[in-house]
């Protein structure tokens, strides 16, 4: 059915705002692809929908993306009340919607999931896909498929609205132009108050932010904006400030409206506030220059959010609020040389991916047209998960996996669901915050499943076992602690959420397994020069629960007789195990090497590969040598903390990330890591502060990665 022709009067809706409407729409109408550059403040995502839905009349719907569902609900209540058309204006989000005949703000997963059940999607003339800087996975996911989808549709209008200067990367991308608008600035004065425990969150921290505020909002004409990175902070900073009003996520529209609606009061926000959300009377903006974003620990399979400094152009947009008004102050509670990336980390790079592979998949294309590409370990990761959930065959997409894609929940949900049927739906609904009636449309009928049965189907590798100092220790190898005392009394646990602190994980939520998980038994293989053993071990993932000794077989044993190397030199095996890790993981260009002397072992080195025979020892920043211990699971450097500053990405080998212990300056291990940047960004804060008390004359900058890598102490620097 064709939608309703409606047309918005762009004057009325833009009063006041700096964008020309008369320019925009020419704009617009002169190109079926945008790119729009404006500041936060500029009115774009209030003007351009309508401006869009008056050029395209009846063709069909302007569909406009927002990255959060308050955003999207927020500026569908602002067009609806400017335009005065209630019909006309609408939203979708999970869980809440409300129909629009010419224009609808939706999320991105609403619109990728459409395009999933609709290729071609029908009765929508043109997409808006609104905050693309922010780099969220869905945006770009949804980028490339309308990118690809604009191949066969010619007639559909694809705009991209961005806050920061990194437009012409997308114009590029999509082949199209770009519209800059410019917002009126009042002259803003920027001071600094750091503080040193600003990373940790810390309550001293906090108060010192909350004086801070104080302080600037004594002198200032308007209101204050402060800018924390979590729900918890924004609790906690406004029990510190009188009068105070919250904003995040998480309010409900009314609670939202307080601090939106008003032009007093100071308002204590999560980055929402940052482009998403104006809040009008701001002249005064405290940044505590921090943000949440999510890491990826592919070693043990999970995704934390963990918090880390902004980058350059976050920080200018926090700092614009203050300006939009009247002349503005920005107190940064941050050194000056804190920030040390111009745009934000694209969530595609350390998220994981399993959803939006199985999206890309059931596309029909993995090679989407995106500013970033999926990263190799983490689309390598994803495709191992998704076999192991029966979604995917390779990179291929099976019929449970279709299945799968078309159900609006993340793929384990999905999965699980489809196994254990609308029984389980009532505890995947509570543990991914959504509708189980909705759920259960979408499977087979079941009898209520036991929660601890879901949650173990979720996840197969977070059941955990309790251990006698009080922590967990998971099937998938981690040991995790505990936060709450609601905590299942039983000693079988499914951990349903986790989270990475600087001392390790943290269970948040786990349900109780009330009958014992089905366990494996396995021979287990030791040899130990010219000795052979074998045990019995029965285990669940890396939890074992019974070890017992047997006789090996005569296969076994005649494995073992053939495998026993020749004798060799120190250094022919050295060269040995290089030679062998080079084969482990590039087969198809190094021959899998056997034993003999170093005369030999060079000898089965193809003749383009002497320059590339993996190194024996590892440079660091600092300038020493280390050996590298080549291991099955990966190589390994052990070496002093203090000689990895500044080293924000971890070097490789063939290219395997070289596995670092990190010691302390006595050379005793204090972590182990495969990524630098997210040992940097989490737990290095907690080493620093068990470690700096302990060894006081050697440097523990807060900043490992702006500091001189060193193995000296701070006196011979």
């Amino acid at each position: 059915m064709t939608p309703m022709v409606t047309t918005f009067a762009l004057d009325e809706i833009g009063r006041g705002l700096p964008i020309d409407p008369e320019d925009l729409s020419s704009q617009l109408a002169a190109h079926r692809h945008l790119v729009i550059e404006a500041p936060p403040g500029t009115g774009k995502t209030t003007l351009v929908p309508p401006a869009l839905a008056n050029i395209v009349g009846g063709q069909g719907k302007v569909i406009v993306t927002s990255p959060r569902r308050v955003t999207a609900r927020a500026a569908a209540r602002r067009l609806r009340y400017l335009s005065g058309d209630s019909k006309a204006v609408g939203y979708r989000v999970k869980g809440d919607s409300q129909a629009g005949s010419a224009v609808e703000f939706v999320t991105p997963r609403v619109l990728v999931n459409a395009l999933l059940r609709d290729p071609e999607l029908p009765n929508v003339a043109a997409v808006v896909i609104d905050e693309v800087h922010e780099r969220h996975l869905d945006t770009d996911l949804l980028l490339g498929m309308l990118i690809e989808l604009t191949q066969l549709r010619e007639d559909l209008r694809v705009v991209a609205m961005s806050a920061t200067a990194d437009a012409p990367r997308f114009a590029t991308l999509m082949g199209a132009e770009i519209a800059s608008y410019e917002a009126p600035m009042f002259p803003l004065t920027t001071t600094y108050a750091p503080h040193p425990e600003r990373i940790q969150l810390s309550d001293a921290f906090l108060r010192h932010v909350a004086h801070v505020t104080q302080e600037a909002s004594e002198k200032a004409t308007g209101r204050a904006l402060v800018f924390v990175p979590r729900i918890r902070d924004v609790e906690r900073l406004t029990a510190l400030i009188p009068g105070s009003l919250p904003l995040h996520g998480s309010l409900t529209a009314k609670e939202q409206d307080r601090a939106l609606n008003r032009r007093e009061g100071t308002v204590v926000a999560t980055p929402i506030a940052e482009s998403s959300l104006t809040v009008p009377g701001v002249t005064t903006v405290i940044d505590t220059g921090l943000e949440r974003q999510a890491k990826r620990d592919a070693l043990r399979g999970v995704t934390g959010l963990v918090t880390q400094t902004i980058s350059q152009s976050s920080a200018t947009q926090r700092a614009g609020r203050a300006a939009r008004e009247a002349p503005g102050t920005v107190v940064c509670c941050y050194r000056q040389g804190d920030l040390t990336r111009d745009f934000p980390t694209p969530e595609i790079l350390s998220a994981d991916l399993t959803e939006a592979v199985l999206t890309a998949l059931a596309w029909g294309s993995t090679e989407l047209p995106m500013l970033d590409p999926f990263p190799e370990p983490a689309f390598t990761d994803a495709l191992t998960t998704l076999e192991a959930l029966h979604l995917a065959n390779g990179h291929a997409i099976t019929d449970l996996g279709r299945k799968a894609a078309a159900i609006p929940t993340d793929p384990r949900s999905a999965a699980t669901l489809l196994r254990l049927g609308s029984g389980a739906a009532p505890a995947i609904a509570r543990l991914t915050d959504d509708d189980p009636k909705r759920l259960a449309r979408f499977t087979h009928r079941s009898r209520t499943v036991d929660p601890g049965t879901v949650a173990s189907t979720l996840r197969p590798e977070w059941v955990a076992k309790k251990q006698a100092d009080g922590t967990y220790l998971t099937a998938a190898g981690f040991r995790a602690g505990t936060r709450s005392r609601d905590m299942p009394h039983t000693d079988w646990i499914a951990i349903t959420d986790i989270s990475r602190s600087p001392r390790g994980y943290v269970i948040n939520h786990a349900e109780p397994v009330n009958e014992e998980p089905e366990f494996v038994t396995d021979r287990k293989i030791i040899t130990d020069g010219d000795n052979l053993q074998v045990r019995l071990v029965t285990h669940l993932g890396a939890i074992v629960i019974k070890e017992t000794p047997a006789q090996p077989t005569p296969e076994e044993r005649a494995q073992f007789e053939a495998s026993k190397p020749k004798k060799m030199s120190a250094r022919a095996r050295n060269l040995f195990n290089r030679l062998q890790f080079a084969h482990r993981h590039h087969s198809d260009e190094w021959p899998e090497p056997q034993p003999g002397d170093y005369k030999e072992l060079m000898g089965q080195v193809p003749w383009d590969k002497f320059g590339d025979i993996p190194p024996e020892t590892w440079t660091s920043p600092a300038g020493n040598n280390h050996r590298i211990n080549y291991t099955d699971n990966g190589p390994e450097v052990a070496l002093k903390l203090q000689e990895c500053f500044g080293l924000t990405t971890t070097p490789t080998i063939v290219g395997v990330p070289i596995i670092f212990e990190l010691l302390s300056p006595a050379g005793r291990p204090l972590a182990r890591t495969q990524d630098l940047a997210s040992f940097w960004s989490g737990p290095y804060q907690g080493v620093r502060a068990d470690m700096r008390g302990r060894y006081p004359k050697h440097p523990w900058p807060e900043d490992p990665l702006t500091a001189k890598p060193t193995a000296r102490t701070k006196k011979r620097l």
